[in-house]
């Protein structure tokens, strides 16, 4: 395992987190600068943009009840993809 100096700038003697150690072994030391900023936007990006995506399909299903089966099942297939991706980078603990 990666340990970080504990000489370095900003430590002062003090043992490094793990959030440190594992930032500096990534060498994601300008991200963890900005505390998580970008994953807070795109966060603020993707859940509105996923909502209109779920009101598209809803709105699609209630409009267009005479469609075949199988392209009800593409929509439903690209909703789940959608749905999946925003769980997985975001709401995931």
């Amino acid at each position: 395992m990666y340990r970080a100096s504990t000489t370095g700038p900003g430590l002062k003697g003090r043992e490094p987190s793990g959030l440190e150690t594992a930032s500096t072994a990534a060498g994601m030391e300008g991200v963890l600068c900005f505390g998580g900023s970008f994953l807070i936007a795109g966060a603020c990006l993707a859940l509105p943009l996923y909502g209109v995506a779920v009101g598209q399909a809803v709105s699609y299903y209630r409009t267009y009840t005479a469609d075949r089966l199988r392209l009800k099942l593409v929509v439903a297939v690209l909703l789940s993809v959608v749905s999946y991706e925003i769980y997985a980078k975001y709401l995931q603990p």
